[in-house]
């Protein structure tokens, strides 16, 4: 049994999975749940819930409850920053996502092959 994802690795991410998880993307969406997450009465990021075991965001290391806060240091405020977000998936060949988690920043770092 592998080691569990934690925050501050880096995982190693298949460029063919990720153009095949977006070319369903009902499917796709229903693995999870992502709302705006505001605090102090401003928008600060996207909150993930009901992430299913097994799903494509659970091998992304992503956990119930992660506030999804920023992609190499850019700011996530909308689900319209989603869409730059699989922009660097797909054509990048590394990124950075910040995150919430359990009241503390974290990274979690994705090279794709």
């Amino acid at each position: 049994m592998s080691k569990p994802i934690e925050a501050g690795d880096t995982i190693m991410v298949s460029r063919s999975a990720v153009q095949g998880s977006m070319r369903n993307v009902h499917n796709l969406l229903s693995q999870v749940r992502i709302r705006p997450y505001f605090r102090d009465g401003k928008a600060d990021g996207l909150s993930v819930t009901n992430i299913k075991a097994g799903s494509f965001f659970s091998k992304l290391g992503l956990k119930n409850g992660d506030i999804v806060q920023g992609i190499d240091g850019k700011i996530i405020k909308s689900p319209e920053d989603v869409l730059e977000m699989y922009k660097k998936f797909r054509l990048g060949s590394q990124v950075a996502l910040q995150i919430m988690r359990n009241n503390e920043q974290k990274i979690i770092n994705y090279k794709f092959r």
